[in-house]
C-alpha cells in the first residue's frame, strides 16, 4: 500500500500508522460512545504472529493527507495526472449508507469519522448526506497544491 498508493500522492510512511485490532480492542477510549462498538472485533487479532489491522478503518493520519485522499476522491483517482486508482472501483466507495458521495453504495465506507455528539444539527437524523454533490464532483484542480 505504501508504494502503490500512498508513496504516489506524497505521504511518506514516517506521516501515518494502522492500528491493529487488538490495539483498539484494548483502548475502548477510542469509541467511548458508542454501545457495543467492540463487538465487531472478531478474533484473530494475530494470524500466524502478523497482527491483523482493520481493512476499512483505524489509520491514524493528519488532516492535511487525509486531504489528498478527498482530493483524490474528486478528481476521480486522478494525481497529477496520473490514473492512481480506476475511477470504476471510487464509484461505489465514496461515502457509503446511499450518501451519493461518488456514487452508491450498499456498504458504508467513509474518509473520515466526524462526531455530532452533543451539537444540535438538521441533520441529526437524515442517513443521507448533508454535503452537495459538487463537493465530490468537482470542480477539481488536476494538480494537487
Amino acid at each position: 500500500m505504501q508504494e502503490r498508493l500512498f508513496d504516489r500522492i506524497g505521504i511518506p510512511r514516517a506521516r501515518w500508522d494502522w492500528l491493529t485490532g487488538a490495539h483498539v480492542r484494548d483502548h475502548k477510549y477510542l469509541y467511548p460512545t458508542i454501545p457495543d462498538a467492540y463487538t465487531y472485533l472478531d478474533p484473530p487479532y494475530e494470524i500466524g504472529g502478523i497482527p491483523v489491522r482493520s481493512a476499512p478503518g483505524w489509520v491514524v493520519i493528519s488532516a492535511s493527507d487525509l486531504a489528498r485522499f478527498g482530493h483524490l476522491n474528486a478528481t476521480r483517482g486522478m494525481w497529477r495526472g496520473e490514473q492512481i486508482i480506476e475511477a470504476e472501483w471510487l464509484r461505489g466507495h465514496g461515502g457509503g449508507n446511499k450518501s451519493g458521495a461518488s456514487g452508491e453504495s450498499e456498504y458504508f465506507t467513509a474518509l473520515g469519522v466526524v462526531t455530532t455528539v452533543g451539537i444540535e444539527h438538521q441533520h441529526s437524523v437524515e442517513a443521507g448526506s448533508f454535503l452537495p454533490a459538487a463537493v465530490f464532483a468537482g470542480p477539481v484542480r488536476a494538480d494537487p497544491m
